[in-house]
């Protein structure tokens, strides 16, 4: 099993904003990592969140489930969760499962923060 990859950093100082760098293969076994990332910082009241899914390989159910169930929360909070930089494979999932309904997608982190109105 390959290993789940997450690592965070500030992408604007203005507008805080947390770019989350996701690799590897996400799924039931290693998706608590996810769980773990989204309650700390909740707890550290950081609620504007980009996703970086460009080394993302696989991404399971649980995984999507888990970002599903937690933009609620961000957003009651003023914040919002988008994701950027989803591969070929990874977007189509995303698409037949119409999570674009609940999730933002963007093709790069760039047009992720602007949509936060960060320049």
């Amino acid at each position: 099993m390959d290993k789940i990859l997450v690592k965070t950093e500030f992408l604007d100082k203005e507008l805080p904003v947390v770019g989350i760098q996701l690799g590897g293969y996400i799924e039931q076994s290693n998706c608590d990592k996810i769980q773990k990332v989204f309650d700390n910082l909740f707890a550290s009241q950081h609620f504007n969140l980009v996703f970086d899914f460009s080394n993302v390989i696989y991404m399971s159910s649980a995984g999507w489930g888990i970002f599903v169930g937690e933009v609620k929360r961000f957003r009651e909070n003023g914040g919002d969760i988008k994701i950027a930089n989803m591969n070929p494979e990874i977007y189509e999932v995303f698409q037949m499962l119409e999570f674009y309904h609940i999730l933002e997608d963007y093709n790069s982190l760039e047009e992720a923060l602007e949509s936060f109105g960060v320049d």
